[in-house]
């Protein structure tokens, strides 16, 4: 059953709008507060697998690569994150 993030979509809208929940769409939340919070734990713990795999693929990447092409795609990466007027 995978009702966790809807529900739980409907209780972020609520807090961001002010709007009150309807009294059904509380109930649903309130009954399946354990299994979103257990979802919500599953998907936090699924995002830091993957960056610890993505530093751990990069940090391979740079010991592999020969320092001048290293040192070029950085330059060129941290060149693209300032505007050019």
């Amino acid at each position: 059953m995978n009702t966790g993030p809807n529900i739980l979509r409907f209780k972020i809208n609520w807090i961001i709008s002010g709007e009150e929940m309807k009294e059904s769409e509380k109930r649903k939340f309130d009954e399946n507060r354990e299994q979103i919070l257990k979802e919500l734990e599953e998907e936090k713990e699924r995002n830091f697998k993957q960056k610890i795999e993505f530093v751990r693929l990069y940090a391979e990447w740079i010991k592999k690569t020969p320092n001048k092409e290293w040192s070029k795609q950085h330059s060129k990466f941290i060149n693209s994150m300032y505007k050019k007027d």
